[in-house]
């Protein structure tokens, strides 16, 4: 069972270089990367709890996926490129602290790239493309539709309050500076290239060749009551689990 574990967690938690089909399947996946972004960390994370403990090498392969994937989502060129690269590097760090009664945290984990992918496949839509170059000025041409992309953008590197932050300061628990050093060049390359990301599509002024379809209203909500899971409902529900189940001692 611990050798079928594996097989699924390398493939859900990807680790380099099994990262890299990982990262390309999910590129050629489109309208079910949403789908994706949330089984992959529940099962992986479900299947973790399987796994005794991991040898020291796989943890020190992780934070270099993870640091890689970071530094790799600094020169995305596209906003769903951009949200792949982020998602490897965010469910390879899931290998640090197995345990399958803590498969609720998948679900956690995967609500901001869900959100993302959400938001990304709406712009895809509307305007035939997420690419940075072609796409911009999304917050003045389409406000709703600028909003919650920005929100989803704040989600996925981890702004304080959402799950993602939140489980950054779990991991940070451990006190072990090599750790704690790694993370923090993920979370560097991860606040660089969400900025980026966001000056280049949300930002700046309209293009006049394309047509800025916004959000209705009830498109506007279901995203927003999301979002509120990533930055509010979804924080506190995680604290509460967190000591009814004393998850942060264990962390």
């Amino acid at each position: 069972m611990e050798l079928l574990a594996y097989i699924v967690c390398t493939l859900c938690l990807p680790l380099f270089p099994l990262s890299m089909g990982v990262s390309y399947a999910l590129g050629k996946l489109r309208g079910l990367r949403t789908i994706a972004f949330l089984l992959l960390p529940l099962a992986g994370f479900f299947f973790l709890g399987f796994i005794e403990k991991p040898p020291s090498a796989v943890l020190y392969i992780s934070l270099f996926t993870s640091l890689l994937y970071a530094f790799r989502a600094v020169s995305a060129e596209s906003l769903s490129r951009w949200g792949i690269y982020i998602f490897v590097s965010a469910v390879s760090l899931l290998w640090l602290h197995p345990s399958g009664e803590k498969s609720i945290l998948g679900l956690f984990y995967a609500l901001p790239f869900v959100l993302l992918s959400l938001s990304e496949r709406l712009i895809a839509v509307r305007f035939g493309s997420s690419d940075l170059r072609l796409v911009r000025g999304i917050g003045l041409g389409a406000p709703k539709l600028g909003f919650i992309t920005t929100l989803s953008i704040l989600g996925v590197i981890g702004v304080p309050t959402s799950t993602t932050f939140v489980e950054f300061l779990n991991l940070l628990e451990a006190r072990d500076f090599f750790r704690s050093l790694i993370l923090s060049g993920v979370w560097f390359f991860w606040g660089w290239s969400g900025v980026k990301v966001l000056s280049s599509i949300v930002f700046g002024s309209p293009r006049e060749d394309l047509s800025y379809e916004d959000l209705n209203l009830r498109g506007s909500l279901v995203l927003i009551v999301l979002s509120a899971f990533v930055f509010g409902a979804g924080y506190v529900f995680f604290e509460v689990l967190s000591y009814l189940l004393g998850w942060r001692g264990e962390l």
